[in-house]
């Protein structure tokens, strides 16, 4: 296999991997939808959690792992 062929085998290669890239932002887009939404899941639990006793248990035992 020659150079050329090579980089056109590593090219197509890299391409079939990138594949959602070359649609354009829409799979981007619902990649970051999918990270917002977990984001918020996180931030809504912790809300719940600051509400109860458990944030607090949480913070003590951290502070007695440190």
């Amino acid at each position: 296999m020659t150079n050329p062929d090579l980089f056109k085998a590593k090219l197509q290669e890299l391409r079939s991997k990138s594949g959602d890239l070359e649609y354009g932002e829409g799979t981007f887009r619902s990649y970051l939808n999918g990270r917002i939404q977990s984001l918020d899941e996180f931030k809504d639990g912790m809300l719940k959690k600051q509400s109860s006793n458990e944030l607090k248990e949480d913070i003590a035992s951290f502070r007695k792992f440190k």
